[in-house]
């Protein structure tokens, strides 16, 4: 059975809105919330920083910016708010890690500065041909063992999706945020 990941509507709302406002190119940041026994919740999400570097392949965080911005909802959330990974759109292709993306996942893990030692890591992505449509497909997962393996991503529902999930483990969201 596959781990279960939670996302709050804010957080959701703020994910995909960040990728549309960039939506011929890459863009990412950070996933805050906070892990249980029934799996990790997703409630805020950072975006790219005002000094992000967004290109058509890669994308390269404002990591100052994102560390200040961290460091503050984890204090006014009276430190229940933390650092569980990353996330960062596909707009050319699909929610599929590629190298560099395994390869930031174990770093983030390796790391001891983020206190992640099996972070999220999640891809938005729409292909070329759907830019303008609606759905996008939210892929979550977490590095266990070395390996980036899916979560089954739970949205809540009071944002009233259509929520569909592969065989894959990539979830198809449909919403008019």
């Amino acid at each position: 059975m596959r781990d279960v990941c939670w996302i709050e509507p804010g957080a959701l709302t703020t994910l995909l809105a960040e990728a549309r406002r960039w939506l011929l190119r890459e863009t990412g940041g950070a996933l805050l919330g906070w892990r249980g026994e029934e799996g990790a919740v997703i409630a805020a999400v950072l975006g790219p920083g005002p000094e992000a570097n967004h290109g058509l392949r890669h994308f390269e965080p404002d990591v100052q910016w994102q560390q200040r911005e961290g460091e503050r909802i984890y204090r006014e959330s009276g430190r229940t708010i933390a650092y569980l990974g990353d996330w960062h759109s596909h707009p050319y292709g699909g929610p599929y890690p590629s190298r560099q993306d395994r390869k930031t996942a174990r770093m983030i893990a390796d790391d001891r500065a983020f206190r992640a030692p099996e972070p999220l890591y999640a891809i938005a992505s729409k292909h070329w041909y759907q830019l303008r449509g609606p759905g996008w497909h939210l892929r979550v997962m977490r590095l266990r063992g070395g390996r980036l393996l899916d979560t089954s991503l739970q949205p809540l529902p009071e944002l009233g999706l259509d929520r569909r999930e592969s065989q894959s483990g990539v979830t198809q969201l449909d919403a008019t945020t």
